[in-house]
């Protein structure tokens, strides 16, 4: 068996260490796939149209009407 440790940054949330074992005969792309599979996440956001840029000396956005 081969020791996999190593972390997983996520900026506002920090870093995430991990530390399981795999087969001896698993290449690294499979490695980076278990990875993957065991860390799975999920992202969502949301979009709302409507913004306009306004420029002055800096960059602006307002909502328009």
């Amino acid at each position: 068996m081969k020791r996999v440790t190593g972390s997983i940054g996520v900026r506002p949330l920090g870093d995430f260490d991990f530390d399981f074992f795999v087969p001896d005969n698993m290449s690294d792309e499979q490695i980076r796939e278990s990875i993957k599979k065991k860390y799975e996440c999920y992202i969502y956001f949301d979009t709302e149209d409507g913004y306009e840029e306004v420029t002055e000396t800096i960059t602006r956005y307002k909502k328009m009407k």
